[in-house]
């Protein structure tokens, strides 16, 4: 995959990365609240909010991947999140 490749695949598409559409915002939601604490109190926040992730969760971040990859085709590599709800 990538350029010159028999599959044609959007450069790097946050729509069909599920750290880009789900984990990082996840994250950041949980450990925002916190910014004015110090490097090793982000560090420590960081980690509690990973261990929030349960493998349901997991699980419904990725379920829909092959939906979001045929979105992606049909939309020609445009953006596509709106047509998800």
């Amino acid at each position: 995959m990538g350029r010159g490749s028999p599959i044609i695949w959007p450069a790097r598409s946050p729509d069909l990365n599920v750290l880009d559409y789900f984990l990082w915002g996840h994250i950041k939601n949980l450990v925002e609240h916190r910014r004015d604490g110090t490097q090793a109190e982000m560090r420590e926040a960081i980690l509690e909010a990973f261990n929030t992730i349960t493998p349901e969760m997991a699980y419904r971040a990725t379920r829909n991947i092959t939906r979001r990859t045929e979105l992606c085709l049909q939309e020609r590599g445009r953006h596509f999140e709106q047509l998800l709800h």
